[in-house]
């Protein structure tokens, strides 16, 4: 089951990673304004920041293995509508939509292996951290090699093969969580910290967690540290001058 939802961050952070070499050639090659490239590639996060906390607060009424699987799914069609489809518009829309796929998938399967494991917390988010920093590795590597070795394929197999690996971890997890696993919501009680108390809102939440030094410093090194990788990754790329090769093909605007 730790494996199971492990993986879930392969899948995430490899759908995220993906698109970093990708993007900045498509733009070089279709003369796309680096601002409307650099959009496509922050809306995957932006999504993502957006939509967790309505995640957060669907796992209050709804199955972790359910918003799991929802999760995966979107991360598959999000990759596949970006495959398919190379037009500006279309791309920026079809990260967000990964985006969102990568919050209901992530915090689902944290938020599983927590509920489970509470006594060993510790090795779960290590495993997770692990098959993320894979993720990571994977990524941009297929995207590269696919890139220069499939030709007119090159732009489009990086995201059939993510959208493929999340319907097969998908698949994965249908079969190792059974309904034995199914994890019911937590008392409004256990939520809130008072019996009979509703779940506190929104604002509620974000303020405990800005009032709260270590979180919000844990929270600006994350931000910090995502942005950095973003950047590097993207200014790598364009200073490569990797879109000159003759290796790979990508598709022209309208294509």
């Amino acid at each position: 089951i730790i494996f199971a939802c492990s993986v879930v961050n392969l899948s995430t952070s490899y759908s995220v990673s993906v698109a970093f070499p990708i993007v900045p050639l498509y733009a070089s090659k279709n003369k796309i304004d680096e601002i409307y490239a650099g959009s496509i590639l922050g809306a995957t996060s932006f999504a993502y920041l957006v939509a967790s906390p309505v995640i957060g607060f669907a796992l209050l009424r709804w199955n972790c293995k359910t918003l799991m699987l929802w999760g995966l799914l979107g991360i598959a069609l999000g990759d596949l509508i970006f495959a398919i489809a190379p037009l500006p518009l279309v791309m920026l829309l079809a990260r967000i939509v990964t985006g969102i796929g990568n919050a209901a998938a992530e915090i689902a399967a944290m938020t599983f292996v927590s509920r489970h494991y509470t006594e060993h917390i510790g090795k779960c988010m290590s495993a997770f951290e692990v098959f993320q920093g894979v993720g990571w590795i994977i990524g941009p590597s297929v995207a590269g090699y696919l890139y220069e070795s499939w030709g007119q394929l090159g732009f489009s197999a990086p995201f059939v093969v993510g959208a493929l690996l999340s319907l097969a971890i998908l698949v994965i997890i249908q079969f190792l969580i059974g309904p034995n696993y199914a994890v019911p919501p937590p008392p409004k009680s256990a939520v809130a910290g008072e019996e009979g108390a509703a779940a506190p809102g929104l604002l509620a939440t974000a303020r405990k967690v800005l009032s709260n030094p270590h979180l919000a410093v844990t929270s600006l090194t994350l931000f910090l540290f995502s942005m950095t990788v973003n950047a590097v990754y993207s200014t790598v790329v364009e200073d490569s001058g990797l879109g000159s090769r003759t290796g790979g093909s990508l598709p022209a605007v309208g294509r």
